[in-house]
This record gives C-alpha cells, structure tokens and sequence, in this order.
C-alpha cells in the first residue's frame, strides 16, 4: 500500500476515484455506504486505471482524460437520478449499467484521443508555421460559406419561415464553422507538404466552384421550391455546368504546376476575395434585418373561441387523428346503430390521404396540395372565404410547425414575443436542413437530384412550455370542456382537431365510438340552435391507421370520411364506395358555400361531390419510413380500392422518393 501511494499519479488516481465517489453520492444522496457506493468507487477506480496505463497518451492527456471522466461522472449521475425519479427504478440495477458501460468508457477514450491529436496538432503549427496559412484562409473561406454565410442570408431573407431568432438559429453556423475549419487545418497539419497542398487545393476549387454555383448558374434551377431538379430533361446545360465545374476545381492545380512562383499569392487573394465578399455581404444582411429577426417567434392558436359556432353558415371540419376506415367498419358490423344519429350524411369507405402522419397531413388537407404539387390555389380558396365574411378559426394542438405555408389566414393563431418563454431549440434539425439547403444551392445540376429538399421546413426546430392558453386536443378534455355557444359572427369555418383514435380509450374500435358520439354532441347542439342544415361538416381523419411500431410492418392506411351537405336529408346514412382522396377538400367546400365559379376548372383540385362510384381514378399514398424523421417514402401509386392498396404495401410495390 506504501508503494502504491509513494507513485503520485497512482495517489492521483485513488484521490480522483474517492473525489468521483463522494460527487457521485452528493448528486443521487446516497451516502449509504452500502454496495452501490463501493461498486461506484471501484468501477470509476478501474476506469481511471485503464485511462493512466494507455500507452498512447502522454501524462498531460491522461491528466486531462481523468479530469473528463469526473466531470462526465457528475452530468452522468445527475442524469441518472432524474431518470430514477422519473420511472422510480432501482438505482442499483440502472446507475452501474448507463453510467459504466462500453460506450461511456469509449466516449471517455474518443476525447482522449483528441485531446492527443490536439496535442500533435500545436507541436505541427509550430514546426511548420507560414506553411499553414494558406491551408488556413482554404479551410476558413469554405466553412464560413458553407456552414455560415449561405444559411444566415436564406433565413435573413425568409424571416416569416423560421420560428427561432437569429441569435439562436446561428449558434450551430458558427460551431461548424470552427469545427469544420479546424478538421480541414489539422489534417493539413499532420500531414506532409505534398498532401497538404493537394487538400488545400482541393478545398479552394470547391469553395470557388460552389460560389460560382450558387451566386451565377442557379437561375435555371428553382431553389428551394421543394421540388428536385431533374437534370436528364436538360442533358446540354448539365455537361456545360459539369465542365464549368471540372475546368473551376483543375485552376488552383493549373496555377501551382504552371505558376509556381505566383502560387501562394492567387490562390490566397482568391480565397481572401471571396471571403470579404461574402463576409461583407453576412454583415449587411445583419445590419439592415429588422429587429423581428433576433427575437423568438411563438405561434399558437388561441383557443377561447373554440367553441364557438356562427349565427348563419358554419363549415366544420372535424379532424379525428388516426381513425381508419377499418375501424369505421368493425363498428358497422358491430353496433351500426351508432350511425343512426348520422342518418343525414354519406360515409365514404374507398378513401385515401396523401401521407400517413399527422405532420405534413393536416396542412396538406387544409392547402389541398399532393406531395410535389402546388397547383391548388390556396391562397384564392381562402380569400374567397374571408371575402364571403367567415371567420376561420383552427383547433390543433401546436401552430407554428405544422401550418406553416397556411397559418397566415387563421384568426386565432396568434404570434407573441417569446424571449422570456422557456424553449427548446434542436439544433439537429436546424443543422441537417442547413446542410440539405446549401448541398441544393452549391451543388451542380447533375448532383442536386440527390439532395432531399422536400422536408425542409425550419418552424419545428423549437418547441415551447405554456405557450398560451391551447387548444383541447385530448379526447377527454374536448369533451368535457365543451360548451358551445352562438357567436356574433354571422360565418365561420372551424377545424376541430383532436386525439381520436391515437390513444385508445379501451381499444380502438371503442375509441372510434366514443369521439364518434363527441361529434354527435356537438352537432345535436347546432340542431338545437336551428344552424344544422345549413352547415357544412365533414368527419374525417389526417391518416388512417399507423404501422405497427415494434414490429416495424407495414399496413395500408386509409382514414374515415363522412360528409353532409348544406340542406342534405336522408333517413339513413348513406354508404358511397367512390374513390376520394385527401387533395378534394378545398373545392367540396367552395362548392357547398356556392362560392365555386364554373371557370375556376380544377384550380382547387376536385369535389368530393363529383367523384363517382366505379370512377377509375389514380390516386398516391406515401407512407414514411420508419426511425427516419428526414428520410424518405414509400410512394404507392395505385387505381383501385383499399384492397388494392393493401395488396401493394403487402407485396412490397412501391417507389422510393425523397
């Protein structure tokens, strides 16, 4: 033990592991003594052992590495107790398991190592010293563009579109700015003359290259529309970019084979050039962005009128997530008795939506646009409503992520000045839409193709607490909080979304019965008040029912429809088997409201009203791939029913698109 103790990084290590051992104790309060305090001591002990005997590391890493895992063991421990007073589990089984497995033990090696690196890396500036400047100004001019510049001017100029304030949004530009500088630098550094100067050279074309891209050949190419731009309809101005490119990466190459002499000093100016251009049009930007740009942007949709009807046309759009058609049909043969109180509507059984979550459904509905289309004129469709006196009020459980494109046209969404609100920015998605947006700007054409910009959408990368006065979106709390009341507007368009079917009340079959009998409530009320006939309401649902989760299976997914028409009687539900689709919403209610001009032809898609029962009508449901929330769909295109579209998922034939 005398020996042990006389070896002062041995007496460094005992003194770490007894400091590790009481933080630990301090943060879970258990200063027991018993078998997890000496389990945790010996452990750490072990870990920091192994960090001292690597042989790779020189004494100030190791020094470094055993401070690193004291410091991971204290977040690590506050973690762990959080989630032990969460689940109230036993601190034995889940502390030893999360907080000295393989990955912690890799994590605290990984750092070590850079911290090696990092070490090599000062020792390299010092021996090569000017050799590194030009690698340096390479690697600072194409990260500022990339991960910097280039975002910063497209959020600047789109404000409407982003939910977070610059301040925010620009924490992530500048971390990978630095990072990516730095990498570019180090492996420069570490290595010879030769491959630095082939790195350098290769990172100058491509900042040369992307900016030429970006600034003068993308007028050809609809930048972010969220469309991909399809190079093989336009062979010739592709092979002419592709040489543009090819001729752009081989000139800092050229100049060093041919000019040596001056080789240092034009690549450099080049890359100072395009550095100040596009630094001094960043700083611009920043001084003429209006103040709305650096502060947080909460919408919600204000819900003191969310039960509220007009005094004389009302359309409403009731929105019960995850309600399949399969649901609807078990209750008919079960207890049918349920649709006697819809005996004056039609339920649509051949129906399908356009994607199958609630995320990119509910605006798709509300906008009546397909996956890749914008032909439907929206923004008419709800200016004839407002010019025809309704007020349009929308009931769904958040506002600034999912209705992005069509929020500007509801009353009750409401925008306040959220700075002092606690928030949540996820950085992750800020930065992978980043890097989708830049890779389509900077790309040529034959590459852009590759590049998913469909999914891009910077209004979910924040997410706020007590936000306001919500929308009751659970099934329970819809219905027991509903009093409806005539307002003094004389119309109203109202979509009421709630939980429906996601969270069954015993199973789903019962829960489809159960927000079937809220909607009965709530238009027994509108005959009450003598406003049921001339009321537009449609019961439908955003997607049908989702794949199995666990099992990761697919299933096809088609949501319930029922609809009853201003003045439409009959003594029993009707039952229509015509092939609908989730983009005939805009046009069915311009229709019923009489507000559909016969010129208008199919400016707002089609009426749910002339589709026909035996219709041959092609239709597309895409479905996401599972653990993938920016990844890609399985298309499945398709003529014909459910069953058809079963027989598709079932047998694997769909498309993948992005």
């Amino acid at each position: 033990m005398k020996k042990f103790l006389r070896n002062k990084y041995n007496l460094i290590v005992l003194i770490y592991s007894i400091l590790s051992t009481v933080i630990f104790g301090w943060v879970s309060k258990d200063f027991t003594g018993g078998p997890l305090s000496i389990c945790v001591c010996f452990c750490i002990l072990v870990i920091s052992l192994l960090i001292f005997k690597n042989k790779f590391l020189d004494k100030p890493s190791k020094i470094l590495a055993l401070i690193l895992n004291l410091i991971i063991s204290y977040f690590l421990s506050s973690y762990l107790t959080d989630f032990i007073k969460v689940f109230n589990v036993d601190a034995t089984d889940i502390q030893l398991k999360k907080l000295f497995g393989a990955d912690y033990l890799i994590a605290v090696y990984l750092v070590a190592i850079v911290l090696r690196i990092g070490i090599l890396f000062v020792s390299k500036i010092r021996t090569k010293g000017k050799k590194l400047i030009l690698p340096l100004m390479a690697g600072l001019s194409f990260s500022s563009m990339f991960f910097l510049f280039i975002p910063s001017e497209v959020m600047l100029e789109n404000l409407e579109d982003y939910m977070i304030s610059y301040s925010e949004f620009v924490k992530s530009c500048l971390v990978l700015t630095i990072v990516s500088c730095l990498v570019m630098l180090i492996i420069c550094a570490l290595g010879d003359d030769k491959v630095s100067r082939f790195i350098t050279n290769i990172i100058a074309g491509f900042t040369l290259a992307m900016y030429v891209q970006n600034y003068f050949m993308n007028k050809h190419v609809g930048i972010m529309n969220g469309g991909s731009f399809n190079w093989k309809d336009h062979m010739a101005l592709t092979i002419v970019n592709g040489l543009i490119w090819l001729f752009i990466l081989s000139l800092p190459f050229v100049i060093g084979a041919l000019f040596k002499k001056y080789y240092q000093k034009a690549v450099g100016f080049v890359l100072v050039l395009l550095f100040v251009m596009q630094g001094s049009s960043y700083i611009s930007h920043l001084f003429t962005a209006p103040k709305e740009a650096f502060t947080m942007k909460n919408y919600y949709f204000d819900n003191s009128d969310q039960y509220m009807v007009g005094s004389q046309k009302n359309v409403i759009f009731f929105v019960l997530d995850a309600v399949d058609n399969s649901y609807i049909e078990a209750l008919r043969e079960e207890e049918s008795d349920i649709f006697d109180e819809f005996n004056d509507f039609t339920l649509y059984t051949n129906t399908c939506s356009v994607f199958d979550e609630t995320f990119n459904s509910m605006p798709q509905m509300l906008s009546g646009s397909s996956f890749d289309s914008l032909d439907v004129d929206y923004r008419e469709f709800y200016k004839r409503m407002k010019d025809e006196g309704f007020i349009i009020n929308a009931y769904n459980y958040e506002c600034g992520t999912s209705f992005n494109d069509v929020k500007e046209y509801f009353d009750n969404c409401v925008m306040v000045d959220a700075d002092d609100a606690k928030y949540t920015v996820y950085h992750q998605g800020i930065v992978y839409n980043n890097l989708m947006m830049t890779l389509y700007q900077t790309l040529p054409y034959a590459l852009k193709g590759n590049v998913n910009v469909k999914n891009i959408n910077f209004s979910n990368q924040v997410t706020y607490e007590g936000q306001g006065e919500l929308a009751y979106y659970e099934n329970n709390d819809f219905e027991e909080n509903m009093n409806l009341r005539v307002g003094d507007n004389k119309n109203m368009f109202i979509i009421q979304h709630i939980d429906g079917a996601h969270i069954p009340k015993d199973d789903y079959i019962a829960t489809t019965k159960y927000v079937l009998s809220i909607v009965d409530e709530y238009d027994e009320y509108l005959k009450e008040q003598g406003l049921y006939e001339d009321a537009l309401i449609i019961v439908t649902a955003d997607h049908g029912l989702h794949d199995d989760e666990e099992e990761l299976f697919q299933t096809a997914a088609t949501p319930m429809l029922m609809v009853k028409a201003p003045n439409e009687r009959h003594d029993e539900i009707v039952i229509n088997d015509a092939p609908v689709y989730h983009t005939d919403f805009l046009k069915t209610i311009l229709v019923s409201e009489g507000l559909y001009k016969k010129e208008d032809g199919d400016r707002f898609g089609k009426s749910i009203f002339d589709i026909k029962e035996g219709d041959n009508r092609e239709r597309i449901w895409y479905n996401r791939e599972f653990q993938t929330y920016y990844g890609y769909y399985y298309e499945y295109r398709y003529t014909g029913d459910t069953d058809t579209l079963e027989d598709m998922v079932n047998n694997g034939r769909y498309k993948k698109v992005y």
